[in-house]
C-alpha cells in the first residue's frame, strides 16, 4: 500500500491511529501502517501532513508528531458546489465540464461527478456535441432553483469499527509495551470487534 491512495485513505487512518483524535500520531507509525520504504513516499506524505498543518486538519506537537483534529476535516466541498451551481445557472446553452472547470476553478473530476448528478436529478441535460465532447444546458427546473443542491451523503462504511480495531492494534504493538497489562487489555479490546464481526463467519 503506498500513499498514493489519497487523502480520504490518509484521514481515515489518522481517525484511528490517534482514536478520534484523541491520541498523537507520528510519520513513523504512518510510515509502518502504510509500509512505506521508498523516501519519495515518505516525502509525499510528511507534504500532505504539512498540507493537513496549513488547512487546520492537523496540529504538529513536536517535529514529526501530530494531533488530529476530525471536526476540522473538510465536508462535502460546499463551496466548490455552490461555484460550479452558479455557473451552471449562468452559462449560456453549450458549455461542457472542462468550460465549468476552467471558469470555477474547481478540478475537472469534481464538476464531472456533480453535473452527472445534476444530469440524474433533471437540473441539466445534453445540449450537442463539438467533436467528442458533449455540451450541456440548465433546465428549466436549474432556472427556478436558486439554493444549490448538493449530492447524497455517502453511507457509512460499514466496517469502520473494525478498521479503528484493526489500527488500534497497530498502535499498541508501535507505542506500548505488549508484556504490559494496559497492552493486554486493549489488544483483548480490539480483537474482540474483530470476532464480533467476523467469528460467525469462521466457524459456519
Amino acid at each position: 500500500m503506498t500513499i498514493t491512495a489519497g487523502m480520504d485513505e490518509l484521514r481515515g487512518v489518522l481517525m484511528g491511529l490517534s482514536e478520534g483524535g484523541k491520541r498523537e500520531v507520528s510519520h513513523a507509525m504512518l510510515y509502518e501502517v502504510f509500509g512505506l520504504d521508498d523516501e519519495r513516499e515518505k516525502v509525499r506524505l510528511r507534504r500532505r501532513m504539512q498540507d493537513m498543518v496549513g488547512h487546520g486538519e492537523a496540529e504538529r506537537v513536536s517535529p514529526g508528531v501530530y494531533r488530529y483534529i476530525p471536526k476540522a476535516t473538510p465536508r462535502r466541498h460546499g463551496e466548490s458546489y455552490i461555484r460550479v451551481w452558479r455557473a451552471v445557472r449562468s452559462h449560456r446553452p453549450g458549455w461542457s465540464f472542462h468550460d465549468l472547470s476552467q471558469v470555477t476553478r474547481v478540478s475537472y473530476s469534481m464538476v464531472r461527478r456533480y453535473c452527472v448528478f445534476l444530469e440524474e436529478e433533471g437540473y441539466i441535460e445534453r445540449y450537442g456535441r463539438s467533436g467528442n465532447t458533449l455540451k450541456y444546458r440548465g433546465t428549466m427546473r436549474a432556472r427556478e432553483q436558486r439554493a444549490t443542491p448538493y449530492p447524497p451523503i455517502k453511507h457509512a462504511d460499514p466496517f469502520e469499527a473494525e478498521k479503528a480495531a484493526a489500527l488500534g492494534l497497530v498502535r499498541v504493538f508501535l507505542t506500548m509495551d505488549p508484556y504490559s497489562e494496559k497492552a493486554r487489555a486493549k489488544v483483548m479490546e480490539h480483537c474482540q470487534t474483530l470476532v464480533d464481526r467476523f467469528g460467525e463467519a469462521s466457524n459456519g
